[in-house]
């Protein structure tokens, strides 16, 4: 059946000692030839190589989030020449999916550095454990994902208004909420950066610019 030839293609590319064969040799451990091969695959809707690189993208997610290997040597083993062609090889891949394999291999990687060094935590109280998990998930990880999942929706320029914003947020509520005095400094600053959004932005620059150039064309 044909989906037994994806298992047995699989099956043999995974197989491989210490480098993953060849269509010619995927082939010939079939008993038929290379074009036999990719013709039987093109017909199932893929080809040798797309079969390939999702197999090496997987084992590069479970290196990453399961091992202690570097990305050098992750990409070596997995037959990319540097590090470099490593990471291109997942720009298909959404950038969520990225992020979150980032954040969890991050975490498994310092648990237990931080268990070793502090010990187990000892939480009796339920207000702990819920900012445990509001700083822990909501705060970072929930909030790098979100992040990560507008990125290629509205673009890097306007997803990155909000380290702009964040400035002028905590002065506002230091002064409602912590009665902090506002300084004509604070005020300079949130100038600066209400101007440096207006100008990300860009409707108001182009505006002008469409009026310049109205008022340049030869009347008559």
């Amino acid at each position: 059946a044909p989906p037994a030839l994806l298992g047995q293609v699989r099956r043999i590319i995974l197989g491989g000692s210490s480098r993953f064969p060849g269509v010619e040799e995927v082939a010939s451990d079939l008993h038929m030839s290379s074009r036999t091969l990719k013709r039987k695959l093109q017909q199932l809707g893929t080809s040798y190589q797309e079969i390939l690189d999702g197999l090496r993208k997987g084992l590069a997610v479970e290196y990453l989030t399961q091992t202690d290997k570097t990305v050098d040597e992750i990409a070596m083993s997995l037959g990319y020449s540097d590090a470099s062609n490593f990471a291109r090889a997942f720009r298909d891949m959404p950038p969520v999916v990225l992020v979150a394999l980032a954040l969890t291999g991050a975490t498994l990687s310092i648990a237990p550095l931080a268990l070793w060094q502090e010990g187990l935590p000892h939480i009796t109280r339920a207000e702990t454990w819920a900012s445990l998990l509001m700083i822990g998930f909501v705060l970072t990880s929930a909030a790098f994902i979100a992040f990560y999942w507008l990125l290629p929706k509205v673009g890097p320029t306007n997803i990155s208004t909000v380290t702009l914003i964040a400035p002028v947020s905590a002065l506002v509520l230091g002064t409602s909420v912590l009665g902090e005095t506002l300084l004509p400094e604070h005020l300079v600053g949130m100038a600066a950066i209400f101007a440096g959004l207006l100008l990300i932005d860009g409707r108001i620059v182009r505006r002008w610019q469409a009026d310049r150039e109205y008022k340049d064309q030869p009347k008559g």
